[in-house]
C-alpha cells in the first residue's frame, strides 16, 4: 500500500474497506472505535499536521539558501533491525562511549532471544510537510512535538513557536476511561479546555490543543507554560480516566509523540486522530487556568537588538554569539553541595516501595547526574553508579518493550558531562513533578542560627525560670561540695556517697578535673567565675566576636570555599575563649578543651 494511503488514512476510511487493510497487515488502534462512538470525526495526517502547523514553517531549500528567522519542525525516525551478537556487540561499546545515541536490546522470537539494534535519524519538517508522508511507508516509529525550531538539534534553547500544547494519558481505564475523559471538557464544574485533537497512539491518548497563533518560546514565559501543562496533567489523570493516577507521567513542552499515521507500538495498528474541537487562543487557555497558573509574559520580548547587544555586552556577545557557548559563565555563581544529597538521592531512587517507578526511571537517573555535578562527584563514580543502577531499573520493566537501555543511561549522563546551568538550577517542585518521588522543601524563617537560639532560650526561661530544666539544679552545691573535699573518689564512689544518680554526678562536673586538680577555687564562686576586669572587657569582646562569626558563617554563600573561611575565624575565635578559660582557671591549654556554660556568667570583680 502507498505512502499516500497512510497519510490520508482515517478511521472511517479504514472501515468503507477493512479487508484491504486487514490484507497489508493495519489495525486499529485501541481507543479508536470508543472515540468514534463519543461521535469525533476521524481526521487524516495531512489535515492533521496541516492545522497545526499551517504555512508557517520554513520553506523547502537547500541548507546554503536557508535565511535566519525560518524555523521547521523535527521529525524523529527509529529505524529497527536485526544484527548479530557481534555488531551489537560493537554498538554496546559505541554507545558506552557516547559516540551514538542508538540503542540495542535483546528480544524473544520465537524460542530465542535476538539482538535488535535501533538508530534514530532526524528530518527537517518544511512547510509542504511532505517528510512526513514520507516517511510513513517506513514502518518505523516516527515521533514529533508540535513545535518549530532553529537548528537541527531537538532542544529547548532551539525551540522556537510551539504550535501546539499536547499532554498524554496512558493505562486508561478499560470500562468507562473514555467517557469520563470527554466528561473533564463537557462538565460544569472545574472543567479543562475543549482540545482540538484526540489521537489513539496504541495505549494511551494524546490530547492536542492547537493555538490559532502559534506561542513564541521566550524563554521567560517557557517555565509558565509548562506550569500550564502540569495543572493540565493533574486533573486529567484522575482515578476515573486512568488506572496510573497515582503515578502521573510529567513530560516537558518538548516532548515527541508518536505520528498521525505512523505505526503503533504493536507494529500493526496505525495512529489515527479525531477532531472534538477547534483551535484555540491563549485567552481561552487562560480562562481555565487558576490566576497564579495563567500566561501573561507572552508578549515581554527583549527589545534589544542583536547589533545593540554586540556594542552593550561585547564579552557576551563574543563568548554567546561569535564562539556559541554554552557552557556556564565563569562569573556566574555557583555552589558545592555536600556529597550526603547525592547518596540520599541515589537510595530514594533504589527504594523499592517509594522509589523510581516505570515511567519515571529516566527522570530519577537523569538528576542523579545533576546532583553528581552539584556535589562534585568523579565521573568513575557516576557512570559506576548509573550503569549498576540501570541494572536494578531494567528489572522494573513490565513490557519487554519497555526495557531501561544503554541510550537511556548515556542520555543521562549528557547532563553531567555538559555540566551547564540546567544542572545547577532546579527546582524542588521540578523533580517531583518529572520523577514522581515527592520531596519537602526545608523550612526557613530568615533568622540565624543564633537569633534562633536566643529565641529558644527565651521560651526556656519563661516556661521554667527556677532554672528546674537543668539536671536537678539543687543537688549542684552539693555534688560540687563533696567533690572539693574528696578529690580522690571517682563519679560513681561520689554518686553512692550521696544517694544521687551517677548522671547527676557527671552533669555537675563537667569541668570535674578542675575540680579535683584545683584546691583553691578563688576564681569560682556561687556558681560563677570571677576574673579581673581587664579578663572581663576581654571575654565581652570575644563573645561579640563570636556572634559575629556565627552570623557570617549562616549567612555565607553555599560556595565550599567561603564557608571554610567563615568557619576558619569561627575556629579561631572560639580558641581565644578557651585561652581566656585557661587563664582564668590556671590550668594548662590544650587542643579540644571544653569551655563550660557557667564561664559566660563572669563577675567583674578583682582576685
Amino acid at each position: 500500500m502507498g505512502v499516500l494511503d497512510y497519510s490520508r488514512l482515517t478511521y472511517e476510511s479504514y472501515l468503507e474497506a477493512p479487508e484491504v487493510w486487514s490484507a497489508s497487515g493495519v489495525t486499529v488502534p485501541k481507543w479508536a472505535e470508543d472515540l468514534s462512538g463519543c461521535g469525533f470525526k476521524g481526521v487524516s495526517a495531512i489535515d492533521f499536521y496541516d492545522d497545526i502547523f499551517k504555512d508557517e514553517l520554513e520553506d523547502p531549500c537547500a541548507p546554503e539558501d536557508y535565511k535566519t528567522g525560518q524555523y521547521g519542525g523535527i521529525l524523529m525516525e527509529i529505524e529497527e533491525k536485526v544484527v548479530t551478537p557481534g555488531v551489537a556487540a560493537r554498538w554496546k561499546k559505541r554507545i558506552e562511549d557516547g559516540e551514538s545515541m542508538a540503542r540495542v536490546s535483546k528480544t524473544k522470537v520465537g524460542d530465542k532471544y535476538v539482538d535488535f539494534l535501533h538508530r534514530p535519524k532526524r528530518y527537517t519538517v518544511t512547510s509542504d510537510h511532505s517528510i512526513i508522508y514520507d516517511r510513513l511507508s517506513a514502518d518505523n516509529f516516527l515521533f514529533m512535538s508540535p513545535i518549530s525550531y532553529a537548528g537541527k538539534q531537538r532542544s529547548n534553547k532551539n525551540a522556537r513557536y510551539l504550535f501546539a500544547l499536547c499532554i498524554e494519558v496512558d493505562d486508561i481505564q478499560p470500562k468507562n476511561g473514555i467517557q469520563e475523559l470527554v466528561h473533564t471538557w463537557n462538565r460544569k464544574v472545574a472543567p479543562i479546555p475543549v482540545p482540538t485533537f484526540l489521537v489513539c497512539s496504541g495505549n494511551g491518548v494524546h490530547l492536542y490543543w492547537v493555538f490559532k497563533t502559534p506561542i513564541p518560546m521566550f524563554a521567560n514565559i517557557f517555565d509558565q507554560m509548562y506550569e500550564a501543562k502540569t495543572y493540565l496533567t493533574k486533573i486529567i489523570w484522575n482515578k476515573y480516566v486512568t488506572k496510573a493516577y497515582e503515578k502521573i507521567q510529567f513530560e516537558s513542552l518538548g516532548q515527541g509523540f508518536r505520528c498521525v499515521g505512523a505505526i503503533c507500538k504493536d507494529k500493526t495498528s496505525r495512529v489515527m486522530a479525531f477532531r472534538v474541537g477547534q483551535d484555540i487562543t491563549l485567552e481561552y487557555l487562560n480562562s481555565f487556568l487558576p490566576e497564579d497558573k495563567k500566561i501573561n509574559k507572552i508578549y515581554r520580548k527583549n527589545r534589544c537588538s542583536l547589533e545593540d547587544a554586540q556594542k552593550l555586552y561585547p564579552e557576551w556577545y563574543k563568548k554567546k554569539i561569535v564562539e556559541k557557548d554554552s557552557s556556564m559563565e565563569p562569573g556566574r555563581k555557583t555552589f558545592s553541595r555536600h556529597r550526603g544529597i547525592y547518596d540520599n538521592w541515589k537510595m530514594k531512587i533504589l527504594d523499592p516501595t517509594q522509589g523510581a517507578s516505570v515511567g519515571h526511571r529516566y527522570n530519577c537517573l537523569e538528576n542523579l547526574c545533576s546532583l553528581a555535578v552539584q556535589c562534585g562527584i568523579s565521573p568513575e563514580e557516576v557512570e559506576k553508579d548509573c550503569w549498576e543502577i540501570a541494572e536494578y531499573f531494567d528489572e522494573l520493566t513490565i513490557s519487554e518493550e519497555n526495557h531501561f537501555t544503554e541510550f537511556d543511561v548515556v542520555c543521562a549522563l549528557k547532563t553531567f558531562h555538559n555540566r551547564d546551568r540546567k544542572a545547577y538550577t532546579r527546582k524542588i517542585e521540578y523533580i517531583t513533578n518529572r520523577t514522581n518521588i515527592p520531596l519537602v522543601r526545608a523550612k526557613r524563617n530568615g533568622r540565624s542560627l543564633m537569633e534562633n537560639w536566643k529565641i529558644v532560650q527565651g521560651i526556656r526561661d519563661v516556661k521554667y525560670p527556677d532554672g528546674s530544666w537543668r539536671a536537678n539544679p539543687s543537688k549542684r552545691a552539693l555534688v560540687r561540695d563533696y567533690a572539693r573535699s574528696h578529690p580522690d573518689e571517682k563519679p560513681k564512689e561520689i554518686a553512692a556517697a550521696l544517694g544521687v544518680s551517677l548522671s547527676t554526678v557527671y552533669a555537675h562536673l563537667k569541668d570535674r578535673e578542675i575540680l579535683l586538680k584545683t584546691k583553691n577555687l578563688s576564681w569560682f564562686e556561687d556558681g560563677e567565675y570571677v576574673m579581673t576586669e581587664t579578663q572581663a572587657d576581654e571575654l565581652n569582646w570575644l563573645l561579640i566576636k563570636e556572634s559575629q562569626a556565627l552570623d557570617a558563617l549562616n549567612e555565607a554563600d553555599e560556595n565550599l570555599q567561603e564557608m571554610q573561611e567563615k568557619m576558619k575565624e569561627y575556629i579561631a575565635v572560639n580558641r581565644s575563649i578557651a585561652l581566656l578559660y585557661c587563664e582564668v582557671t590556671g590550668t594548662k591549654y590544650k587542643a579540644g578543651v571544653k569551655v563550660p556554660k557557667e564561664f559566660y556568667k563572669y563577675k567583674g570583680e578583682k582576685k
